[in-house]
């Protein structure tokens, strides 16, 4: 509100008045920029109540299973949203300004990742501390960074497609207003936050002691992320380009945090609570990995040009979806009807399932997609034919019109396989009036599992048009994977234990008020 009235105020006259005003910005006009953008700003918005909680059991002294309990359906829902966003994210800005931030966040509009990868790291430590009392003093301090993180996304992305801060004095007081809010928030959990939590000591193999690894590696994740924000931050102040070396070992590292990952996720719902049993965890880990090694051995031997690290990456994502199904099977193999018992588990059960199917999903979608994808740019006229991965891609013009504040030039591109005709493809590249140039790109999806992105650029010869063909294998099957997540989180939110809680919570205060 304080932004709003004395520094930013959108009520206030512009004297002298300009002839003519500024067109609307053409980049987020598009549908998918409409819908990530509120349902990433909601799941920023709503950490701010898991970071109340949290402030609010820091003053009272009771970060206890309560505190806990309370905060998880609100970590899952905000979860969700933030997930939903940047998905949407990834979708839009493919086709829309052409950014290649669908798998790696090489655009800042990609920040809000690092608030995602704090939100799963707290959803599993509160799963922790609500059921053993453990990991109080971490936890607390993942719900204080990842509303930070949030409030540093939204800056961050403030210089982007949907910047509101314009000038010096809006920046200073958006930063000023983070460094007030983290840390006092800080302060207030060095002064109050207790020490210790654990009576009898970390038991190696439980459950636990997997949600620790698990919170270790996204921890190095954040790290890894903020030093690649920084990065770029600082080479769009110095107007440079990334290194190719920087960026093929950011990718690397990438890949293999997020192996790790996955594996932890595998391997945590196996396990039990207060310790395991080592004969049964070696028996039911056995059939998991020969199985997913299996799948990583046969994607190596029988498909061409498979890195070793690509069939690692589908062995461990078949490794998550093996584990998700045995999850479910473990709850109802002891019933004789288990169809029935299936749909009686709790939610909280079948949104863990779900979520861990989308990340495995679209992990194996990133991998299929890096393998088998491929981008390359031509040189074209009206009448040249092209050919990306069997696929003939055919220019049959590139007429020029105008529209409402912009002119544009579209492409008219037939796609045939086999001789068979398959699509038409109009990639179109617009100049708005206000001497701003975006490009957009029309995409067609040729196929259940292919996809096929067509960019259309100004050549430095005039008389010819730089077009970029992007084939894109799975790409739908990483989208549905984050949908998956989505409405795992949401599920897991509206379990009936949450629902209970909030009844008596509700009939207790009716009792105080009599």
């Amino acid at each position: 509100m304080l932004f709003v009235l004395f520094v930013s105020n959108p009520f206030e006259r512009l004297l002298p008045a300009p002839v003519e005003g500024l067109a609307l910005d053409p980049l987020p006009q598009g549908l998918g920029f409409a819908l990530q953008t509120p349902l990433l700003l909601i799941g920023a918005v709503g950490f701010a109540v898991v970071f109340s909680f949290a402030i609010a059991a820091l003053i009272g002294g009771d970060l206890d299973a309560t505190w806990a309990h309370w905060s998880r359906p609100w970590t899952a829902v905000t979860w969700s949203l933030l997930t939903g966003g940047v998905a949407l994210n990834s979708l839009w800005a493919y086709p829309v300004p052409g950014w290649e931030g669908a798998w790696f966040p090489v655009s800042v509009e990609q920040a809000f990742l690092l608030p995602w990868l704090a939100a799963t790291a707290l959803m599993h430590a509160l799963a922790a501390t609500e059921k053993r009392g453990v990991f109080r003093r971490w936890t607390v301090l993942l719900a204080v960074l990842t509303f930070a993180f949030c409030l540093l996304a939204v800056l961050l992305s403030s210089a982007g497609g949907d910047a509101y801060a314009t000038d010096r004095m809006s920046t200073v007081f958006l930063w000023g207003l983070f460094v007030a809010v983290v840390g006092s928030a800080l302060l207030l959990y060095f002064r109050r936050a207790p020490g210790g939590g654990w009576k009898r000591g970390l038991v190696p193999i439980s459950r636990e002691s997997a949600l620790l690894l698990n919170n270790v590696v996204l921890a190095a994740g954040m790290a890894v992320l903020l030093s690649s924000l920084s990065y770029f931050v600082l080479l769009g102040v110095f107007d440079a380009r990334p290194a190719a070396t920087v960026m093929h070992y950011l990718k690397l590292l990438w890949a293999f945090l997020a192996l790790a990952v996955l594996a932890l996720a595998g391997a945590g719902p196996l396990l039990r609570w207060k310790g395991d049993d080592a004969r049964r965890l070696v028996r039911i880990l056995s059939i998991g990995v020969s199985v997913s090694l299996l799948g990583a051995m046969v994607s190596m031997h029988f498909v061409s040009g498979v890195s070793f690290l690509a069939s690692l990456g589908v062995g461990v994502a078949l490794w998550v979806m093996l584990s998700a199904g045995w999850r479910l099977w473990d709850g109802v193999r002891q019933n004789d009807r288990r169809l029935p018992a299936l749909a009686r588990l709790p939610r909280a059960i079948w949104g863990m399932a779900l979520a861990h199917l989308g990340l495995a999903q679209f992990a194996l979608a990133v991998t299929l997609a890096s393998s088998f994808g491929s981008e390359r740019t031509f040189s074209v006229i009206s009448g040249d034919s092209i050919e990306v991965q069997g696929y003939v891609f055919y220019v049959d013009d590139v007429p020029s019109g105008s529209g409402e504040g912009y002119v544009e030039s579209q492409g008219i591109v037939r796609v045939s396989r086999a001789g068979v005709f398959l699509a038409e493809l109009n990639p179109e590249h617009r100049v708005d009036r206000g001497e701003q140039a975006i490009r957009f790109e029309l995409v067609q999806r040729v196929g259940a599992f292919r996809k096929l992105f067509v960019r259309l650029e100004e050549s430095p010869v005039e008389t010819t048009w730089q077009l970029q063909i992007q084939y894109k294998p799975f790409t739908y099957l990483g989208w549905t994977g984050c949908l998956l997540m989505v409405l795992g989180g949401l599920l897991a939110a509206s379990d009936r234990r949450y629902q209970r809680l909030a009844r008596h919570a509700a009939a207790a205060r009716a009792v105080v008020a009599r």
